[in-house]
């Protein structure tokens, strides 16, 4: 089974849709679905993709991780500022 038949099934429109469920952007299937109408993707080429494929997933989610613990310091430090601002608004008036 090939990445034509594994991961790019018969239609078109499939076909994209499985593309961008890898992960893949707009402006990166076109090309893809291009070269697959011209020839069917060997085993060896279908796991070259798909390790290629995945490494770029495990990237993005190595950046989002730091993303995520950058917006929790973030939010933390505003919700005590937030508190602390709370508590001094009633001595205030």
């Amino acid at each position: 089974m090939s990445i034509a038949t594994t991961i790019l099934p018969i239609s078109t429109g499939s076909r994209a849709r499985q593309a961008q469920q890898l992960g893949l952007a707009l402006k990166e299937i076109g090309p893809l679905l291009d070269v697959h109408d011209t020839r069917d993707f060997t085993e060896a080429e279908t796991v070259t993709f798909l390790e290629e494929r995945l490494a770029v997933v495990k990237g993005r989610i190595v950046e989002l991780r730091h993303m995520e613990a950058f917006i929790e310091e973030k939010l933390s430090r505003h919700h005590a500022l937030a508190e602390r601002e709370k508590e001094r608004a009633p001595q205030e008036q």
